[in-house]
């Protein structure tokens, strides 16, 4: 990044990330969606085995890698319910 003035430029900045990651609560997954082929590439689970699942929302971070939050990790701090987080880290060639 740089700035001049009032105006930041971005420098090297990444090529577009061209997969979309959806959330499949019921399924206890995260599914990975190529944008431009409409194919669907993988779909992942969230938790291991005996381990509450529910996938809320997913973010891309500048690596591509994919982040997702469980909602249904199964206890209770006084009246909330806790979950878990999980990244992705996927290499992707093209």
């Amino acid at each position: 990044m740089e700035a001049q003035g009032d105006q930041v430029t971005l420098i090297n900045q990444a090529a577009p990330n061209k997969f979309l990651w959806l959330a499949a609560s019921g399924r206890g997954t995260i599914i990975k969606i190529d944008t431009e082929s409409r194919e669907v590439k993988g779909e992942y689970r969230t938790a291991p085995n005996g381990m509450g699942l529910s996938p809320s929302r997913t973010t891309v971070d500048s690596n591509g890698n994919v982040w997702t939050g469980n909602r249904e990790e199964g206890g209770y701090i006084g009246t909330v319910q806790y979950g878990s987080v999980v990244k992705v880290g996927l290499e992707v060639r093209i």
